[in-house]
């Protein structure tokens, strides 16, 4: 099958563009906040666990997506740890803007 544009009506290929969309929509907040918890010297532990949970629970909901459509617990699981990863970023940021850098 040839589709130059869009997904065609194709189940398959819709998933194909939600899963990108997906981390997309995922990864900007995330790395926002991420960059500015780097720019402010927030331990290095701190951000490579973060940084570490996000990626792989993104990898992780990309091929679950990707594979199977519908609701799945292992997506809920791996949406919930991207969006715990999320919240700690912001926490931290949060944390330095206020007891630190005050």
């Amino acid at each position: 099958m040839s589709i130059s544009l869009g997904d065609g009506k194709d189940e398959f290929m819709n998933r194909q563009i939600r899963v990108q969309a997906n981390f997309l929509e995922n990864l900007l907040p995330f790395s926002l906040m991420f960059l500015l918890a780097e720019l402010n010297d927030i331990s290095i532990i701190v951000l490579h666990l973060t940084g570490t949970a996000f990626l792989l629970s993104r990898l992780l909901h990309a091929f679950g997506l990707a594979n199977k459509a519908g609701r799945s617990t292992g997506r809920y699981y791996r949406t919930l740890v991207t969006w715990i990863s999320v919240i700690l970023i912001i926490a931290v940021n949060l944390y330095n803007a206020i007891f630190i850098l005050l």
